[in-house]
Parts: C-alpha cells; sequence; structure tokens
C-alpha cells in the first residue's frame, strides 16, 4: 500500500450509499424495537428502554456513521418521548426527572454515535499504518539484500577484470601472445559479467516499480532461438543443441524479452552443466507453444525449484553462486508481463528444464 493512503482513507469517509442504506435499517430496526417493546410496556422498566435505544444507536452508527448515528439518537430520543413517557402519545413530559433522563440519553447517544465513529476510523489508520509498515520492512529487507549482493557480485569481477588489465599494462611482465590472449578473454569475461549484474539489476528495478514496457507482437520462435544462439561466445555456442523446428507457429510475444528470457534461461544451463549440452526444444501443446531449455547438471530439488522464483536465491551446487540471484525471478517477471508461463521441472535422467509457455498467434486473436 502506498506512503499517503493515510490521508486518503481520513478524507473519504463512508459512501453515501451506505449511509443511505445504513438509514434505512435504523428507520427499520427502530420502528421494530418500537412495536416489541409497545407490545411489552407492562413488563418493560423505562430503564431498559433507555439502554435497548442507546445499543441499536450504538449498532447504527458503527455500521453508518456518525451523521446516522446522530440522527438516530434523535429520532430514539423522540420515540422514548413519545410512546415511552408520560403522558403518552406526545412530546410533553409531565415529570421533570424524565426531562432530563430524556436528555441525558440524547446526549450519551449521540456521544457514543460520535466515539464508536471516531473509533471505527483510528482503526482504519491503524490498519493502514500497519500495512505500510509492513511494505517498509520488506522494501528495506529487499535493499539490504540488494546491497550485500551487489557487494559480492560486483566485487568478483571487477577485481578480475582489474588484474587482467593491469596485467596488460605492466611494464615490468613480459608477456607473449598466448598470454595476452588469456589476459584479455578474462578481462572480456568479468566485463560481459558486470553488464548481466547491471542489466538484471535494473530489470529488477523496473519489474518492482512497475514500469516494465512491453511491446507484444507476433514472433517467430526458431529465429528468436537462432539470435539468442548467435550471441554467446565460441565456447558456449559449441554446447547449445537447437531443435526448435522452423515451422513452429508464430507466438505472440515481446521480442526483446523473450530474447532475455531465454539467453537467460540458456547461460544457466550451461553454467550449472559446466562442460554440458544444453538443448532448445520446442513442442505445440494445444494453442500454446512450450519452449524447453534443458540441461543435465545437479539440477534442483523440489524445495529449490518453489523457491527459485524468489529473489537472491543462490544455488552454488549448479554454479550459479557468481550472480545476484535474480535471473529466474527476472525471467518469471518478463514471462508474466508477456502473459507467458515459466516453470521448473527436472529432467529426466538428472539436471533440470526450464519450460516457457506462450500463446500462439491464433490463440490470442
Amino acid at each position: 500500500m502506498p506512503i499517503g493512503l493515510t490521508g486518503r482513507v481520513l478524507s473519504q469517509g463512508l459512501s453515501r450509499r451506505r449511509q443511505a442504506i445504513s438509514g434505512v435499517g435504523a428507520m427499520v430496526a427502530l420502528a421494530a424495537l418500537t412495536a416489541t417493546l409497545d407490545a411489552w410496556r407492562d413488563e418493560v422498566s423505562l430503564t431498559i428502554v433507555f439502554l435497548l435505544y442507546l445499543a441499536a444507536v450504538v449498532a447504527v452508527a458503527a455500521a453508518g456513521g456518525p451523521v446516522v448515528g446522530i440522527a438516530s439518537a434523535v429520532v430514539a430520543f423522540l420515540v422514548v418521548n413519545y410512546f415511552f413517557t408520560e403522558p403518552l402519545h406526545t412530546f410533553d413530559v409531565s415529570d421533570p426527572e424524565r426531562v432530563v433522563e430524556l436528555v441525558i440519553f440524547l446526549a450519551v447517544s449521540g456521544t457514543v454515535a460520535t466515539l464508536v465513529d471516531t473509533a471505527s476510523r483510528r482503526r482504519e489508520v491503524i490498519e493502514v499504518r500497519t500495512a505500510e509498515a509492513e511494505q517498509l520492512a520488506a522494501a528495506n529487507d529487499l535493499r539490504t539484500a540488494l546491497l550485500r549482493a551487489v557487494s559480492h557480485d560486483l566485487r568478483t569481477p571487477l577485481t578480475t577484470a582489474k588484474l587482467a588489465t593491469s596485467s596488460l599494462l605492466a611494464s615490468d611482465v613480459v608477456l607473449d601472445d598466448e598470454q595476452r590472449h588469456e589476459l584479455v578473454t578474462m578481462a572480456d569475461r568479468e566485463i560481459d559479467r558486470l553488464v548481466t549484474i547491471v542489466e538484471n539489476l535494473l530489470a529488477a528495478g523496473r519489474l518492482q516499480a512497475g514500469v516494465l514496457n512491453v511491446d507484444l507482437g507476433d514472433v517467430e520462435l526458431s529465429a528468436i532461438v537462432e539470435s539468442v544462439v548467435a550471441g554467446l561466445n565460441d565456447d558456449q555456442r559449441s554446447r547449445v543443441v537447437n531443435r526448435v523446428a522452423a515451422d513452429m507457429p508464430l507466438v505472440r510475444a515481446d521480442r526483446a524479452l523473450l530474447e532475455r528470457v531465454l539467453a537467460n534461461l540458456v547461460v544457466n544451463g550451461l553454467t550449472a552443466d559446466a562442460g554440458g549440452v544444453v538443448a532448445l526444444t520446442a513442442d505445440l501443446d494445444g494453442r500454446s507453444v512450450v519452449l524447453d531449455v534443458v540441461d543435465h547438471g545437479p539440477g534442483l530439488s523440489d524445495e529449490q525449484q518453489a523457491a527459485a522464483f524468489q529473489p537472491f536465491q543462490r544455488f552454488e551446487d549448479r554454479g550459479s553462486s557468481a550472480g545476484l540471484g535474480l535471473g529466474l525471478p527476472i525471467c518469471a517477471g518478463f514471462c508474466e508481463a508477456m502473459d507467458a508461463e515459466l516453470t521448473l521441472r527436472t529432467t529426466p535422467g538428472g539436471g533440470l528444464t526450464a519450460g516457457v509457455r506462450l500463446p500462439t498467434t491464433e490463440a490470442v486473436a
């Protein structure tokens, strides 16, 4: 709940419709109570009459607010005077003591009606402020986790890239061509890691703020997969098997977001199964296409799969400790923004399969 909602809640009050319904209900309730008490006039004392009407006013005030409550208190005052105070069926009062009792009844009824409304409003304010406090606590927890993750994950590639470039620039170090190439490759790889981390941070911020731009269109899945594979480095590309048929139906998606999702899933699979192969397959399932990214690494347990879409989850046994733990949550957020679905399941024989279910263009036509 956004900050500042307290003021809006306080200023809105009850709707006119609710007040009108409560007013009608109050009249019906007072009429029924009057008819009942009038029938049992000889059995009920005036004190009990006052208390019963006071209870009715309190109930009405709780439901309809102070205006309805005070109006009901005035009506109850007149009804008690007319039906239950001597002389009956007139607004005259023969006993001065009864006048005092009626005035006290009216004052108490009006005061209680106002206090009931005040208590109700205070309860609403407490609920709003509690929700705001919980939101702030959650945001603070997220910020703390983010700072911890950034302090660790940015430092490692920065240190490695700095070490590589410093070695290349050092005048007292003699390097042959192979060593120079190895250091340049190392620096390039670590800079790519930094770019990925920063992109994931920016994406996480856009998702949390609800400002992610989505441009849905008809997308050829095989072209997306080929683009993702082409964007990998030589070593990664040699370990990817593309089995997505060129004649798959067009899917409804945001091309850029879908490329980010697939690239992230492919790199996750390659990282999890060091030296292994990641396969991409696609199958038509009703009016959807399911694109699977399949690896044969250590995989994730059922508990880990259930927690994988929470930010900052690290599964070191999958070799993913080099990242912020934002990859899968961001992929899931991108898929949700495209009306797609990301699921995880265990690969037969071991490993993890990430499935992206996308609607075909016929399904959304």
